[in-house]
């Protein structure tokens, strides 16, 4: 059975919002780091080139073509990734 990918839909967020979102972060064996420029996420796991980080809703994240998500715990001191 073949599950069709959903498809995301983008929310706009706060800059406020968005820097509690940033920092470094350890996902198993990877570091990755978000920042933000201007009103947009960027996450650069490990030394993979950076990718901007869409929200979909208040504390969950995802990046346009991957099959990923970035889930914030509600303190947002922690960071799960659903692939």
């Amino acid at each position: 059975k073949y599950t069709l990918p959903v498809e995301r839909k983008e929310v706009t967020l706060d800059p406020a919002t968005l820097d509690r979102y940033t920092g470094t972060f350890q996902l198993g064996p990877l570091k990755m780091t978000v920042t933000r420029k201007g009103n947009q996420l960027f996450a650069r796991p490990g030394a993979q080139p950076e990718a901007p980080l869409l929200a979909e809703a208040e504390n969950r994240f995802f990046v346009r073509g991957v099959d990923a998500q970035l889930i914030y715990s509600a303190d947002s001191s922690e960071v799960t990734l659903i692939q």
